[in-house]
């Protein structure tokens, strides 16, 4: 069934579902119209044989069983229509489960998506325009994609493009509720010059895939909100290989017109380029600017799953040996390749851990999507976790420059902070695809 098929039988299946609904009702209200209602007592005029009180007391007789009829009527009509809505999901579930069953993932390639570059600016580098999308079909959102080329493969990459001697791998996810799709990351490759380019999104940073699996999060030789070590199973998904830099963040800001209340002063104290990364942001300018580039922060799960680089059991992204860490971080202090006191460093400025992502030890902490509470990993779902429902503070990962220890290099170490706040050490990435 291809993506056309897929979205007329969503279409189909929810017709049903919004007409389940109507019809309940319409025979509910059948129902009540066949349920017999007394009218009000007819209440023969006192005669002159009869006291005021005693034709008082006769009409407050007759109220009353009016009122004890219409009293048996009510509760009939409330205990029909108390049936409505579970009537509904009743008849509506078989068609909730069918329609569920068609939101899947598919994987098409250059017969079926097509790509137009725009024009290279040769300064950048980059084709800032380019657009991937689904042949002949509306119903999948366009993908924005600002393609890094190097000047020397830019006019060789666009000719292939033109001739179709490319090849396209693009990952679509069908929302069937919605009846739509979105290209959540994809791949080309240049077959004349035998190079490969992946998913960037429009703030023109780097992903790399994360490959699905399972991990035990946590740690049981750190701190108790640590505890217990679990086992995590996790979808694949991309994340940016650095940090979102002071430069993509300007750019953002600049282009959305989205109004930043922090202070560019403050972040050039401890940030000092546009290569450096983005500080004194708050979870909730994060997430603004993820939702501009079309991808999101990373759950927590998510965060430690990639921090961990594919190895098993250790303490730091890259092995168990403390006394290395200079050589793989900055935090405060210097030595070995840490060269900046009391500020941050250039984005990659180490050597990346196992999934190719740089700096996910040290330089900032890092905003994660979920609440955080101490006490989650007690009960915490052991699928694509995303977090407690509710809190008042968002979880925070990877240490920073700031703090003159290794405890929170720790891929397992927790923090926390207030969503609304900024300082000098805040920083974040994204991700996208699956959740």
């Amino acid at each position: 069934m291809d993506i056309g098929q897929l979205l007329k039988k969503a279409g189909e299946l929810q017709k049903k579902i919004d007409q389940v609904g109507p019809q309940v009702r319409s025979e509910v209200n059948r129902q009540i119209a066949a349920i017999p209602r007394a009218g009000k007592t007819r209440v023969a005029p006192k005669d002159e044989f009869e006291t005021r009180a005693m034709y008082q007391q006769r009409l407050q007789k007759a109220g009353q069983r009016d009122q004890i009829a219409e009293e048996r009527y009510q509760r009939e009509v409330d205990q029909i229509r108390a049936t409505i809505d579970s009537e509904i999901k009743t008849r509506s579930q078989g068609y909730q489960e069918a329609l569920s069953l068609l939101n899947r993932e598919l994987v098409l390639d250059e017969r079926q998506v097509a790509l137009s570059l725009g024009g290279y600016d040769a300064e950048k580098e980059v084709f800032a325009e380019a657009v991937l999308s689904v042949k002949s079909n509306r119903e999948v959102e366009s993908l924005p994609w600002v393609l890094k080329v190097a000047l020397a493969e830019a006019k060789q990459f666009k000719e292939s493009v033109s001739n179709e001697t490319v090849k396209i791998r693009a990952q679509v996810e069908i929302e069937a509720e919605s009846q739509r799709g979105r290209i959540e990351s994809a791949v080309v490759e240049d077959l004349v010059q035998g190079l490969r380019y992946e998913l960037m999104g429009q703030d023109g940073a780097g992903m790399v895939r994360i490959p699905a699996g399972s991990f035990q999060m946590g740690s049981r030789d750190g701190e108790s909100n640590e505890t217990p070590v679990h086992k995590v199973q996790l979808d694949a998904f991309y994340m940016d290989v650095h940090e979102v830099t002071v430069g993509q963040f300007r750019e953002f800001v600049n282009q959305s017109g989205c109004s930043y209340e922090g202070d560019w002063d403050d972040v050039a104290k401890y940030s000092a380029g546009d290569d450096y990364p983005m500080i004194y942001v708050s979870w909730n300018d994060a997430g603004a600017y993820a939702k501009w580039t079309g991808k999101r922060l990373p759950t927590e799960a998510e965060w430690e799953y990639a921090a961990r680089g594919g190895l098993i059991g250790k303490r730091y992204p890259w092995g168990d040996d403390e006394k290395v860490a200079r050589d793989h971080a900055n935090y405060s202090g210097t030595g070995g390749k840490d060269e900046w006191e009391w500020a941050t460093a250039p984005v990659g400025s180490f050597e990346a851990n196992g999934y190719g992502l740089y700096d996910m030890a040290g330089n900032v902490w890092e905003w994660c999507a979920d609440w955080y509470d101490g006490d989650y990993y007690q009960n915490a779902s052991s699928k694509n976790p995303l977090g407690p429902g509710t809190g008042s503070r968002r979880v925070l990962r990877g240490g920073s420059w700031y703090y003159n220890n290794t405890f929170t290099l720790r891929v397992a170490s927790r923090s926390n902070y207030s969503p609304n706040n900024r300082t000098y050490d805040l920083g974040f990435r994204c991700v996208s695809g699956s959740i």
